[in-house]
């Protein structure tokens, strides 16, 4: 194993080569810093209001607290999320690897920014080696970039392994394992980032620093990934995110409220045995209540679905997941979750009356895509259901 200094993306021959490569993103840096103390900022303030909220010291990692520690991460990555500074960083990103790829087909869409936040020790963000892409995607990139300096290698790439894509480890998302690869940990500066292709085999490794560290990640490909809130390339160069009403303060208190809320209505609902559709609508009233604006509306929405899914191995999380996708057309695993959920553990009609309500709500080109591919796999293993969902249905828009 080895340490590798960045390599400039020139021609893209290091990117295509070794699956892999580090160039500095291009963004003013006085841009860049005023986006690192507002990160610094609402990371500090979140977490000081979970912990007041919930009176617990989560200062340092502890898996006893890791619920209140997602969280505040969550609140920390919703801002993130919509945030313009943020999206001028994946503009200028998607202008370099433009500029350094032949086939400009290979990059017309792109995903939402997502945050990765390590704690230091956190060991439930050590992943395995894995690929990000998928077998219906032809051209993949993911773009990874850090918010801090990085005191510690926070990745490991293993070297040509984007080569030997093989269908069944494509489909499946598994590492190649093959003994050509060579393993790398890159030195990624502040300034710059790191771009790998879709089947580079990689993991996240342990924050061995005593910092919280902060990275950005943006997806680039060839056709849209149905499972993420995905645009066009050309929303990102030209469209603006809105802006929330609430400051972190006021949105971490509220975030605390509705997680409370929402955990107590937990312990008195079961998704299998409960008229889904008037659920919904019961549900849908209390976001109404909430009496929020959009964006703010969709920050709430991705806390509760990222707090769900982090969570899903260790609490009941289905009411969560079906807050986050009545909330917000933004987030589409909740609505993965819900389906599935409903289809393996209740009467037939309750998921075909979850999938009617969803679509009602929700008649998008994304929407469609998950509940078709649930209900296929449902048939495939012996179920004979059948939904009506219009065709020709237009994307999520995330941007203006």
């Amino acid at each position: 194993m080895t340490s590798a200094a960045p390599s400039s993306l020139s021609g893209s021959r290091f990117l295509s080569r070794k699956g892999w490569s580090v160039a500095s993103h291009g963004v003013p840096a006085e841009n860049f810093a005023a986006l690192i103390a507002a990160k610094n900022e609402w990371l500090k303030i979140s977490t000081n209001v979970i912990e007041q909220e919930f009176n617990v010291n989560i200062a340092q990692f502890d898996e006893t607290n890791l619920a209140p520690i997602e969280l505040a991460k969550g609140i920390t990555r919703a801002f993130l999320r919509y945030d313009n500074s943020v999206i001028a960083v994946g503009r200028n990103i998607l202008r370099m690897l433009r500029s350094q790829v032949e086939d400009q087909r290979s990059m017309q869409y792109c995903t939402l920014p997502y945050a990765i936040i390590h704690w230091p020790g956190d060991t439930s963000e050590k992943g395995p080696m894995h690929k990000d892409g998928y077998f219906y995607i032809r051209d993949f990139y993911t773009t990874w970039t850090p918010l801090n300096e990085n005191t510690h290698e926070p990745l490991l790439i293993n070297e040509y392994s984007h080569i030997r894509k093989g269908l069944l480890s494509r489909k499946l998302r598994l590492p190649s394992f093959a003994p050509s690869g060579v393993l790398v940990k890159p030195h990624i500066g502040l300034g710059d980032f790191i771009a790998w292709h879709g089947n580079t085999d990689h993991e996240g490794l342990l924050n061995t620093s005593k910092e919280v560290t902060v990275s950005l990640v943006f997806r680039f490909t060839s056709s849209p990934i149905m499972l993420e809130s995905t645009q066009p390339c050309a929303d990102l160069e030209h469209g603006k995110i809105s802006s929330g009403e609430l400051d972190v303060a006021d949105f971490s208190r509220l975030t605390a409220k509705i997680f409370r809320q929402i955990e107590e209505e937990n312990k008195n609902v079961s998704l299998a045995y409960t008229d889904i559709t008037a659920l919904c609508n019961s549900i849908q009233s209390s976001v109404e209540s909430w009496k929020l604006n959009r964006v703010d509306q969709h920050k709430i929405a991705f806390v509760l679905a990222l707090w769900a899914q982090r969570m899903e191995n260790r609490r009941d999380v289905k009411l969560f997941y079906l807050y986050a996708c009545i909330a917000s057309a933004h987030v589409l695993y909740p609505v993965q979750q819900v389906m599935r959920n409903l289809l393996n553990n209740s009467p037939e009609s309750n998921a075909m009356n979850f999938a009617k309500w969803t679509i009602r709500k929700y008649p998008y080109k994304q929407h469609e895509f998950v509940l078709h591919e649930e209900i296929y796999t449902k048939n495939r293993n012996g179920g004979n259901m059948h939904v009506h969902i219009p065709e020709n249905l237009p994307w999520v828009k995330w941007m203006e």
